[in-house]
């Protein structure tokens, strides 16, 4: 594994790919996405979407709406400016239900291929389905529950086990279809249990989790966390229990009653008449499904696009944290490998017979600390704590919930600092283990004072540790480091594991 993530890092710095574009023509919104074309997460270079509407007049009509098509022929027009500025290599573009129900969506299409120069690929809702739990899939690593993308004019499921599709489906239940009933909201929730009704194999994922993709359920849950004070941003993998989307209803609610605009951060006011719809879809997926939790993910349909074009083929130990953890390190770290030596050089103080044995849960999050301990060397010393947190909690870092988020900036934050305390904001995530951070970020702290972290020195000394001692062990030419600023950190380590400290020169 290692050696895999060394290999990313020399890609990461020596390859010349070019970035790759991706263009979503949905039902609601067109998009473009950059991404970097070398590696092998992706990570977005430019993001930007517009809000076009192209399916709202599908239902009544069957045609897609006119301002829609040229609002949207106009969002392409720029996304192709953009793209030839950032020297974009390839395009995918991909057209889901409002293309592919109206009647004259071949006749957009054929105006948007010329118009953004490159072919678009209408894609069946059951291709749609796939592809959302594709990157669903790339962007949490381990799945095991239903995947439900919810766009303007369709909602599409995909049961996943063990990273496998094992269902597939397509129901035109979109948001703007919705909206576009004419019949009452009584009605339109029978429509919505009338045609789940003959989906039996959800509830075979019974106490799984959904998990949910799409613009009106990523804004539902920004509005929920904001009137929650939930303490992190981040959106990827944020979950709720089942019993919180009622309160999710009341802040829809409580949103909709106000007198005047209420600005929540990184709500989009577009999308708030939507938000009832996408409730009452929600509200009886999770009930058929008997779901334990929902789980909103920032990745999709694009990066599944994206993972079917060009990405490589991951074998099952692929780790999307590990790799992201590994390019942000390459990215603002001092020194390339120096993250694996101290991972392998502080195992001892977890290992088996120690009251800080781990977990794989508790293995994993202490090799992604141990990759990102550097990051914050070209920060004023002063605020190297709060700038790594920072780091870590709005970082694109797949493949990890917020507990583990919170975890991994609360052990860089004890890598920098030990005289003040903890973030209130990490404070609020109270089920999180503060000791074994605090442990680690210590353990990291003394790493640095003995290598600068510079690699090649931790893997000649060691670290012992036993119930009552903790003894790091010294080559006779690195004797002198047993003094000073390494000796004063190994007693603060060994006060916080309460046992005595030692240093010892090796025969």
């Amino acid at each position: 594994m290692a050696t895999g993530i060394l290999a990313a890092l020399k890609s990461f710095f020596s390859r010349e790919t070019s970035p790759v574009g991706v263009v979503d023509i949905g039902s609601n919104s067109v998009r473009l996405v950059i991404y970097r074309g070398d590696i092998s997460v992706p990570v977005p270079l430019f993001n930007e979407r517009v809000l076009c509407g192209l399916g709202r007049t599908v239902v009544r009509t069957g045609s897609l709406d006119k301002e829609g098509v040229a609002l949207a022929l106009e969002a392409l027009r720029g996304f192709s400016a953009v793209a030839e500025i950032v020297g974009v290599g390839q395009i995918f573009a991909v057209a889901t239900a409002a293309i592919r129900d109206a009647h004259n969506g071949d006749n957009f299409v054929a105006a948007a291929e010329e118009t953004l120069g490159t072919p678009i690929r209408q894609i069946s809702g059951v291709e749609e389905a796939h592809l959302a739990a594709r990157g669903v899939l790339m962007g949490m690593g381990e799945v095991h529950g239903i995947v439900g993308d919810l766009g303007g004019g369709s909602l599409e499921l995909a049961g996943v086990i063990e990273g496998r599709v094992t269902e597939a489906v397509s129901f035109p239940l979109g948001v703007l279809r919705l909206m576009n009933e004419e019949r009452s909201f009584k009605k339109i929730t029978a429509l919505i249990d009338k045609t789940l009704s003959g989906e039996e194999w959800l509830s075979d994922f019974e106490d799984r989790d959904f998990y949910a993709v799409g613009g009106t359920w990523r804004n539902l849950a920004r509005l929920y966390m904001y009137r929650q004070s939930y303490p992190l941003h981040a959106l990827h993998q944020y979950a709720v229990s089942v019993a919180d989307v009622e309160g999710m209803e009341d802040a829809v609610a409580w949103l909709q009653n106000q007198e005047i605009a209420v600005t929540v951060p990184n709500v989009s006011r577009q999308r708030v008449p939507t938000f009832p719809f996408g409730l009452l879809v929600l509200s009886q997926v999770l009930a058929r499904q008997g779901a334990s939790r929902v789980v909103f993910s920032d990745y999709g349909l694009r990066e599944g696009v994206l993972a079917e074009s060009v990405m490589p083929v991951h074998d099952k130990d692929f780790d999307p944290l590990m790799d992201s953890a590994s390019l942000l390190a390459a990215r603002l770290g001092r020194h390339e490998g120096y993250g694996e030596e101290v991972t392998l050089w502080c195992a001892p103080l977890f290992a088996e017979d120690t009251s800080h044995k781990e977990c794989v849960v508790h293995t994993r999050l202490r090799r992604a600390a141990c990759l990102m301990s550097d990051i914050g060397w070209a920060v004023h010393a002063d605020d190297r704590a709060m700038c790594c947190v920072n780091q870590i909690v709005q970082a694109l870092l797949p493949g990890i919930d917020h507990m583990g988020r919170a975890f991994l900036a609360a052990v860089l934050f004890y890598r920098h600092e030990t005289n003040i305390a903890l973030p209130s904001f990490i404070e609020q995530f109270h089920l999180i283990d503060k000791e074994r951070a605090q442990v680690l970020g210590y353990a990291l702290r003394l790493a640095d004072a003995l290598s600068a972290s510079i690699p090649g020195v931790l893997p000649r000394m060691s670290l012992k540790r036993t119930d009552k001692t903790i003894t790091l062990s010294l080559p006779p030419d690195l004797a002198k480091l047993g003094g000073g600023v390494p000796a004063k950190r190994l007693r603060q380590l060994a006060k916080l594991l309460k046992c005595e400290g030692g240093i010892e020169t090796a025969s």
